[in-house]
């Protein structure tokens, strides 16, 4: 049996293979590219005032819908724990809001802000609701 510490490293792995094909999209205008935690802070907290605003919103409301969804399944199909319990009146507007102010709380950890961003969504989520 693995330990948590393999199971959560190869749940990350796992979430980030799924995920990292997606993770550009390209219209006429511009390319949004997301690889670090970082990037999808930024992409999710868009100035009004940009062009790409309502396509950043979109592409960070999709993304941690994604990365939620795989959690679920992941740990509902497999004996690896659930790092998530957040309450059934969670909405992916409410974990946007989560991720977007745990970012900010840790814009100046380097470790943090580099990983993958599948990584901070889960560390974001993770830190309002753990698990018992």
């Amino acid at each position: 049996m693995f330990g948590r510490k393999c199971l959560s490293a190869l749940f990350a792995l796992g979430l980030a293979a799924v995920l990292w094909p997606g993770q550009s999209a390209a219209d006429s205008h511009a390319t949004i590219t997301v690889t670090t935690t970082k990037d999808l802070l930024n992409i999710c907290t868009l100035a009004d005032d940009d062009a790409m605003r309502e396509r950043g919103i979109n592409y960070c409301l999709g993304y941690i819908d994604g990365a939620v969804s795989y959690h679920d399944a992941i740990s509902a199909s497999t004996e690896l724990d659930r790092f998530v319990c957040y309450p059934e009146t969670a909405t992916v507007e409410i974990g946007a809001a989560v991720f977007i102010e745990w970012a900010r709380q840790n814009q100046g950890n380097a470790e943090f802000m580099g990983t993958a961003p599948v990584v901070g969504v889960v560390r974001a989520l993770e830190a309002k609701w753990p698990c018992a």
